[in-house]
This record gives structure tokens, sequence and C-alpha cells, in this order.
């Protein structure tokens, strides 16, 4: 147990000191941009002072991790993580305009109709970015990535067929990684995870170093209980990239379906190291903490710290978070106030659809001074 103490105490530790982000004035930090055209290399300068470009960006979203100088830093759709220039960007929140007056000057631009759908899909209108797409596709009928783009709107709306389709055709197009691995979301969506595994791997197989592929791959295996394969894939992720902060936390729960508690703790922990604001590992670890079956785990006062720290995160706005607070002080023997958080995690509706009668089956055993156990 010395080790699995000394993993307590750095979490401990991590939570006494959360850090902040400084926003300068003017900062794109934390902005949601959209690059103005595609294959936007990012990269950064090695010791020598050379250029090494580490990946490329489209018209996707992206939030900015950094802004100094005239560039900013982003990460790709593959996990990579690199520089370009600022002026190669715009804020979403300009987005429909500035590609609006692209469109204005020139009718037959397809790229700023693909463009302004993008934007108009992050901001959650989905049937007019969907007519967007359909106008670049209609001025530019063999775009392989205009098919996925819409594919993506289509994914969201969560009409997988639609999305496969779209899919299917940018794939027939131009047999490309990314489209193979949006594909493998819609199977996922459709809950076909042998299908949405051979996406993944034919992502991967076109790319070695698809970091998203390998997590969501290894997803794909959790959902089949192929454990041993997806901690494998979720490895993998965290070698081709160590900052992955949700791949700890997916590894960290495929290990405590393993009955491995240790290592899940210890993955939970890492994941709040790499990313002390990352609610889903306080909420994961705690769980641990104040539900496993093996009593040397279990630690109900610092269920409770822990699970604290998840319902902060998220505004006491998640059902999940405030249920695993309530299972917390079951564990400590404090049924009052598990009774209590129970009943208020009961009033996130969306939470009670996903949890069934678990959640109100925990109030009845609160109310009865017993805890849970998984």
């Amino acid at each position: 147990m010395k080790r699995l103490l000394l993993t307590i105490a750095t979490v401990m530790a991590i939570m006494a000191s959360e850090p902040g982000i400084a926003f300068a004035q003017g900062s794109w930090v934390g902005e949601t941009i959209l690059v103005k055209k595609n294959r936007i290399k990012i990269g950064h300068t090695d010791s020598q002072g050379r250029q090494v470009y580490v990946g490329v960006l489209d018209g996707a979203g992206y939030t900015v991790l950094g802004d100094q100088a005239g560039w900013l830093l982003v990460k790709d759709r593959r996990g990579a993580e690199g520089w370009f220039d600022k002026a190669d960007a715009v804020l979403l929140k300009s987005a429909v305009a500035y590609f609006t007056g692209l469109i204005r000057q020139n009718p037959a631009n397809e790229a700023a109709y693909d463009r302004r759908a993008i934007a108009w899909m992050l901001k959650g209108e989905l049937e007019i970015a969907i007519m967007d797409f359909g106008e670049a596709i209609r001025l530019n009928p063999t775009g392989a990535g205009l098919y996925n783009n819409r594919g993506n709107a289509w994914l969201r709306k969560k009409e997988y067929d639609r999305a496969i389709a779209d899919y299917n055709e940018a794939i027939r197009l131009e047999p490309f990684e990314t489209g193979y691995y949006n594909r493998g979301i819609a199977w996922v969506g459709k809950k076909d995870y042998d299908r949405a595994i051979a996406d993944y791997s034919e992502a991967i197989r076109l790319d070695p170093k698809y970091v998203v592929a390998f997590n969501s791959r290894g997803n794909a295996w959790l959902q089949k209980k192929e454990y041993d394969k997806a901690i494998a894939d979720y490895s993998e992720a965290i070698r081709l990239d160590p900052k992955y902060v949700a791949v700890f936390n997916n590894r960290g729960f495929a290990w405590n379906k393993r009955r491995d508690y240790e290592k899940a703790i210890r993955d939970f922990s890492q994941a709040i190291k790499v990313d002390a604001g990352y609610a889903d590992a306080y909420n994961r670890l705690a769980w641990l903490l104040a539900t496993c079956p093996d009593a040397r785990f279990r630690d109900g006062n610092l269920a409770i710290e822990v699970a604290l720290q998840s319902c902060k995160l998220t505004n006491w706005k998640d059902g999940n978070c405030v249920d695993t607070l309530a299972a917390g002080y079951a564990e400590a023997g404090q049924f009052d106030k598990a009774t209590h958080y129970q009943e208020m995690a009961l009033t996130d509706s969306s939470y009670v659809r996903l949890s069934g009668l678990g959640a109100r089956q925990r109030l009845e055993l609160y109310q009865q001074q017993k805890a849970y156990r998984e």
C-alpha cells in the first residue's frame, strides 16, 4: 500500500495548488478559431534554430493554447501541438462575417462556403451549415474534404446513416485517414464497434501517429469489454502524446474495469496532474475511492475531498459528480449528507436518464445507512 498512499498524497498536493490561466489583453488564448485556408503547417523551432513541422490544420475549429508575437499555438486533430501565423486564422465569433465577405467577392468560392459552414456548425446552427456544405459541394462535386465536413454536420445531428453516406463518398474520392476516422465515430454512434475498430485501424495504418485514433479505438475496445486491447491503444496514445489528459483518464477507467485499482488511481491522478481542471478525472478517482469493492483502496474522506473538486469544476450542475460526492459521504458514514446530495443528483434529469435505476437505488441504500459498492 505504500505506493498507493504516495499516489493519494500526490493528488492532495495537486488539489491544494491548482494553477490558473493568465489571459493577456488582446490574447486569443482559450478562444476557438478557424484557419483561412487548408493545409496550414504547424510546428516549432528546434535547438539548432531549424523549423520542425509536426502537423497540419484545415478549416476545423481549434482552441488557442498560446498567443505570442503574432503566432498561435494549437493542437491538430491528431494531437500534435505547434505554432502557426496568427494572420492565417480568424476567431469563431467573427468567422461567419469574414467568410460571407469572401463569398460576396467571389460567389464561386467553395472554400469560403465550406469554412462558413464549419463556423455555423461550431455555433450549433447545423441546418444552415448543411446548406452551406451543399453549396460548396455543388461548386466542387469532387471535393472529398467537403463531403467529409458535411458528414461531420450530420454526425452532430446524430443522423449517422447520412454521415456515413458522406464519409463513404469522401473515402471513394480520396481514401484519407480523417475520412476513415470520422466514419468510425459514426459507427460508434450506431453501436457497431467492430466496424468502428476497422475504420480506426485503417486510419492508423494510413497515419501511424494518429494519436486520437488510438484513443478512439481504445474506447471502442472498452465498449466490447476487451480491456487489454483498450489499454494497449491508450498506452500507445500516451506514448505519442504524454500530455493527452483524456487518455490517462480512459486508461484509468480500463484498469478499474480490470480490477487493477492501484494502476487506475495512478492514471486518474496523472490526468489531474496534467490538467488540474479536468473534472471527469476527479470524478472517476473519487468514485473509485468511495465505492471500490476492495476495502484497501477505499477512503471516504479523501473521496469527499476529490469529489468536491469535480462538483466545483462543473458548477454543481453535473448530477454524476454530485452522485459521486454522495457516495463519498456514505463511505465516510455521513448518511444524512449522502442522502442530501443523492437527492440533489436526482434533480439532474439528463443524469437520471443515463443512470437508470442505479441513482435511485443508491438513495435507498443511504436512507438505510448503507454505503454503495461497485
